[in-house]
C-alpha cells in the first residue's frame, strides 16, 4: 500500500516461517490539531511548494484544467517570472462539461501560450491505447483526455505542473460538504432529524444515511455500486468466490478513526490513502510516462501536506463553502469570479461516447456469448444493465459510470486473454 515498505526475511521465506513477509508503515498524515492560518500564509506555503517542484533549466508546462487549483498554480508560475509559460487544457462539444473559456482566460490573464484540444469523439483504438498503458483494470475515464494532453505536452517538455491534490487535502470534493451536513444532522436528537427530510429531496436522501455507519456513509455517496448491485451481476460460481462485505473491503477496513462529528478528516484520510495513490496519481504518472511527461503538483509536495493535515476543518469547510482558505489566499491571484464560480470538476462525456463512437467496444464488453465463456458476470444481469444505459432510464449518469466500468474491465481482459 502507499506509505508502506514490504520487509522480506529470505531466510524465513526460504524455511516457511510465518511472518516471513512484513508490511510497514513509513509515512501518515499527521493528526490534525486544529490549526490556523491567513491566506497569506498559505499562499507562502504553497509557493515554496511550487518552487521546489520547478525544473532546470528550461520552464514546465501546465494542465490548465479552468478550475480553481490548477488556475492558481498557473498564477504562482507567472508571479515567478518563468517567461511565457506553456498551457494546456482539454475542451467538450458539450457546453456543460466545457470549462475551455475559462482555461483560456486564466491563460491569457497569467501570459501562458494556452494549447486547447476540443475532444469531440474518441476512437477504440486511443481507449484500447489508454487501456494498454494503465497495465490493469481502472475506470477512470478521465485517463482519455488526461493521455491526449500528456501526448501534446510532451512535444514542447518533459514536465508538466498540475493542480492535483488539492480537492482531496484541502476538502474540494461534493462528498465531504455532504459529510459535513450528515455530522451535523446526527449530533441533533433523532426527532428532530425529520425536520430536514422535509426540504426537498437532497436532504431527505441524507437523513436516510444516518443510520449508517460513517465509513459506510461515505462509500454510499462515493460508490457507483451497491455493494448488493455488485453482487447480482457475477455469474453464480464466481460470486460465491467474492464476499461481498470486502468487495469495498480496502476502504471499509483501512486504518482510519470515524470519530464522531469528524467525518470529514477521516474521509480526507482515506483519500489521501486510496483516491489519490489509486486513481488521480496513477492515471497522471501512467498517461504522462506514456508520452515521457512527469507531471508535478505543489499541492502534493511532503512539507505542505504534512502542515495542510493540520489545519482546522473550518478553514477548509466553512458556510457551505469548500477549499475556504484556498479561495481567500486566491484572492490576490484571480479575478473573484473565476475564484468563487460553481464548481465544476473534471467530467467527460462517457455516456455519449459510449452509444456513439465507443458503441464497438460497449457490444463487445457485453456480448452474451463471451460474458458466458468469461465465467465472471451474469449474461443476464449485464444484459439488463446495458438495456437500461440504452434506453436512457434514470440516473443516466450513473448507468454510463457503471456501463464505463464494465467495457473498461472487459477491454483490458481482451487485451489480455482475448
Amino acid at each position: 500500500p502507499a506509505g508502506h515498505i514490504v520487509v522480506i526475511d529470505l531466510k524465513g521465506l526460504a524455511s516457511g516461517e510465518p511472518g516471513a513477509i512484513a508490511t510497514t508503515r513509513y509515512w501518515s498524515l499527521p493528526e490534525r490539531t486544529g490549526e490556523t492560518a491567513s491566506p497569506k500564509i498559505f499562499l507562502a506555503k504553497l509557493r515554496q511548494a511550487l518552487v521546489a517542484r520547478l525544473p532546470s533549466p528550461q520552464p514546465p508546462a501546465i494542465f490548465l484544467s479552468g478550475g480553481l487549483d490548477s488556475s492558481v498554480v498557473a498564477a504562482l508560475m507567472a508571479a515567478e517570472g518563468l517567461g511565457r509559460v506553456e498551457a494546456f487544457s482539454i475542451g467538450f462539444t458539450e457546453s456543460e462539461l466545457d470549462e475551455s473559456a475559462h482555461a483560456r482566460r486564466v491563460a491569457a490573464l497569467v501570459g501562458a501560450e494556452h494549447h486547447l484540444i476540443t475532444l469531440r469523439d474518441v476512437e477504440p483504438a486511443l481507449v484500447t491505447s489508454v487501456i494498454d498503458q494503465l497495465d490493469e483494470p481502472m475506470a477512470d475515464a478521465a485517463t482519455i483526455p488526461t493521455y491526449l494532453l500528456a501526448r501534446e505536452a510532451g512535444l514542447v517538455g518533459r514536465v508538466v505542473m498540475t493542480g492535483d491534490g488539492a480537492d482531496a487535502l484541502l476538502a474540494g470534493d461534493h462528498w465531504f460538504r455532504r459529510l459535513k451536513r450528515l455530522d451535523a444532522l446526527a449530533s441533533l436528537p433523532r426527532p428532530l432529524r425529520l425536520v430536514p427530510a422535509l426540504m426537498g429531496a437532497r436532504w431527505r436522501s441524507l437523513v436516510e444515511m444516518l443510520d449508517l455507519p460513517p465509513a459506510a456513509r461515505y462509500l454510499k455517496i462515493r460508490e457507483k455500486w451497491t455493494p448488493e448491485g455488485r453482487q447480482a451481476i457475477y455469474a453464480r460460481e464466481f460470486g460465491r468466490r467474492v464476499e461481498a462485505e470486502l468487495t469495498a473491503g480496502t476502504y471499509l477496513l483501512a486504518p482510519i478513526a470515524w470519530r464522531r462529528g469528524e467525518s470529514v478528516d477521516a474521509a480526507i484520510r482515506l483519500d489521501s490513502i486510496h483516491g489519490l495513490p489509486e486513481d488521480l496519481l496513477m492515471k497522471a504518472d501512467k498517461m504522462g510516462m506514456a508520452h515521457g511527461v512527469e507531471s508535478r503538483s505543489p499541492f502534493l509536495d511532503q512539507t505542505f501536506v504534512e502542515w495542510a493535515a493540520r489545519l482546522d476543518i473550518d478553514l477548509l469547510l466553512r458556510g457551505g463553502r469548500s477549499k475556504h482558505l484556498l479561495k481567500k489566499a486566491a484572492e490576490s491571484l484571480l479575478p473573484r469570479d473565476l475564484i468563487y464560480r460553481r464548481k465544476h470538476g473534471f467530467q467527460v462525456p462517457v455516456g455519449r461516447w459510449l452509444k456513439g463512437s465507443l458503441r464497438p467496444l460497449t457490444e463487445a464488453a457485453f456480448d452474451t456469448a463471451r460474458v458466458q465463456r468469461q465465467g465472471i458476470f451474469d449474461p443476464g444481469a449485464l444484459a439488463a444493465l446495458k438495456s437500461r444505459f440504452d434506453e436512457g432510464q434514470p440516473p443516466a449518469a450513473a448507468l454510463a459510470g457503471q456501463v464505463w466500468q464494465i467495457v473498461a474491465f472487459q477491454t483490458w481482459w481482451g487485451s489480455l486473454f482475448g
